[in-house]
């Protein structure tokens, strides 16, 4: 992640994801209890990375066919960034 657009300090912590199963089969949120706690902040003009876990039983991922990834929205430590828009991925399985 490239902080530069938003011109001040982002706290990877605050990154919502959310994991869309099978389109409309069910959702995961990201297990923020054991993804890694650094760094804590990227400041403006800096890069970092911020990893997203989701749990889910390995008898049951099996049956899962597709999941698409949504990142946001991004905040700062007092509103919305971007306008509130986020960023969809489809993985490959």
């Amino acid at each position: 992640m490239r902080n530069e657009e938003v011109g001040e300090t982002i706290t990877p912590r605050m990154i919502v994801s959310k994991l869309a199963v099978d389109k409309n089969r069910g959702n995961a949120l990201s297990e923020g209890k054991v993804e890694p706690s650094e760094p804590r902040e990227i400041k403006a003009g800096e890069q970092g990375e911020k990893y997203h876990v989701f749990l889910f039983r390995k008898n049951e991922f099996g049956l899962y066919k597709s999941f698409d990834l949504q990142f946001g929205p991004l905040y700062n430590s007092s509103e919305k960034l971007f306008k509130g828009k986020t960023a969809t991925y489809s993985l490959p399985r």
